[in-house]
């Protein structure tokens, strides 16, 4: 998976991220125009949520975040299971093989 699309993010991948230097993550964290890190793999590894990083660059912004990626990834499994459900009450229906 390429580092674009990690979900989690290192000190210098979250400055290469929003193109700064990475001595300055943890002013614009005191800030607050960055959260805090998500949690630390070590007392020096701190790892910072993309999505949270991108909703709260959005949110100062003035652009509202409506859903959480999460959500959105559930409701769509959801909506696929009842499309396969549909067609297989369809083939039932028809007296089709139902796999």
């Amino acid at each position: 998976m390429g580092e674009a699309l990690e979900r989690w993010l290192s000190r210098e991948g979250l400055a290469r991220r929003i193109d700064v230097k990475p001595h300055n993550v943890a002013r614009m964290v005191k800030q607050g125009k960055l959260p805090r890190p998500s949690y630390h793999l070590g007392e020096r590894s701190p790892r910072w949520d993309r999505h949270a990083v991108d909703a709260l660059m959005m949110k100062s912004q003035g652009i509202e975040i409506k859903r959480d990626m999460d959500e959105i990834l559930e409701q769509a499994c959801e909506e696929k299971i009842r499309q396969h459900a549909a067609l297989q009450s369809r083939k039932k229906a028809a007296g089709r093989r139902v796999n």
